[in-house]
């Protein structure tokens, strides 16, 4: 399925993104925009996060995404939730948040997915 959230950039073509996509911070402020547009798209989203599944994930626009808890922190859950996807969009970010992104990239070097690194400018703004 080619779609605006769906299409990364090759040197020479445009690939589609059609499995699994994780999404790493999916409930944070960058995470559930992210979350949203790639399900309004119709894609297969797993969303990591430390927190619990929210009871109203479904008016949130979340409810549809498949849940992972885990901690990029503590480096656990990380495995469970790259098994089998095909990217991942990586929007857990924060200020000295190294650790979280080495882990998560030594998890997902088995599986290779593809990996887009965002972050938002308020990180720096604490």
């Amino acid at each position: 399925m080619a779609s605006r959230c769906g299409m990364l950039a090759g040197e020479d073509q445009e690939r589609t993104v059609s499995g699994p996509i994780l999404v790493t911070g999916g409930t944070g402020t960058l995470g559930r925009v992210v979350t949203r547009l790639l399900l309004a798209d119709g894609h297969q989203v797993r969303v990591l996060s430390r927190r619990p599944r929210p009871a109203d994930a479904g008016p949130a626009g979340l409810g549809s995404a498949e849940w992972a808890a885990g901690d990029l922190r503590k480096g656990r859950g990380i495995g469970a939730a790259v098994a089998g996807v095909e990217a991942i969009v990586h929007c857990a970010t924060g200020l000295g948040d190294v650790r979280a992104g080495v882990n998560l990239i030594e998890e997902a070097r088995l599986e290779r997915p593809r990996l887009v690194y965002i972050s938002i400018v308020g990180i720096w703004m604490r």
